[in-house]
């Protein structure tokens, strides 16, 4: 099990694989209702600002 803290390994995974390297990941939260999704993705979003994108899930846009 990794020691790291979460948010830094989401930077890790936020930062670019080589100079100047325009690179996006694609992170799927998943899970049942009450999960804590809405929550993760709230506290990435205020911790990276404009560096992290949400859309909203498939059943919404329904």
């Amino acid at each position: 099990m990794h020691k790291t803290k979460p948010l830094k390994q989401f930077a890790e995974l936020a930062a670019p694989i080589a100079d100047n390297a325009a690179l996006f990941r694609r992170i799927v939260f998943t899970g049942g209702p009450s999960g804590g999704k809405t929550s993760v993705i709230e506290i990435l979003q205020r911790h990276f600002g404009a560096r992290v994108a949400a859309v909203p899930e498939a059943a919404t846009i329904l």
